[in-house]
């Protein structure tokens, strides 16, 4: 079994939802799921967009890598995602990133592990810090949580305030 680490966003079409209903679908299909709370957080890129919710998934599997990846991306289809009709670094229904996946280090025309630019975004690390906080980067040799405090990422993250949907 391997330990993977997922990033997992969205900012259109109810994504509170989306990002719930995701979790919904990967704890059905993966042993030793937890999810982070969620985020609300300041999106990242050159495009004009809503704030996202965003999360973090640490899950065990049996899987390889590029099998889990497939399975992730799929999951993103029957959530409505097409990243053939996207905008790059615009607004998404459902984002499924592959954070880490053990110690594997990978670079191919799909995948790249670990993630290239995650430790460089506080989306990714405060919630990863949540539930994989002792993961380590095979690249750098330090832990989520060493990562999350060296960052120097300053858009921001704040907790998700359920009473905003449910009130």
């Amino acid at each position: 079994m391997t330990w993977a680490l997922i990033s997992i966003g969205s900012n259109m079409v109810d994504p509170m939802v989306q990002v719930l209903s995701a979790y919904g679908s990967i704890k059905n299909e993966f042993e030793n799921v937890s999810m982070s709370q969620l985020y609300t957080t300041e999106p990242v890129g050159p495009v004009a967009q809503p704030p996202f919710i965003n999360a973090a998934i640490r899950l065990s599997t049996d899987l390889t890598a590029d099998s889990l990846l497939y399975k992730l991306q799929s999951i993103e289809l029957e959530a409505g995602r097409n990243r053939d009709a996207e905008q790059p670094k615009g607004p998404r229904i459902l984002d499924l990133d592959l954070i880490l996946f053990g110690s594997e280090i990978q670079k191919n025309s799909l995948l790249q592990l670990p993630h290239p630019s995650f430790r460089n975004r506080n989306f990714v690390l405060i919630p990863s810090r949540e539930v994989a906080g002792e993961m380590i980067d095979p690249v750098t040799g330090l832990s989520i949580h060493e990562l999350q405090k060296q960052c120097t990422d300053r858009s921001w993250v704040k907790v998700f305030n359920t009473e905003r949907v449910t009130a």
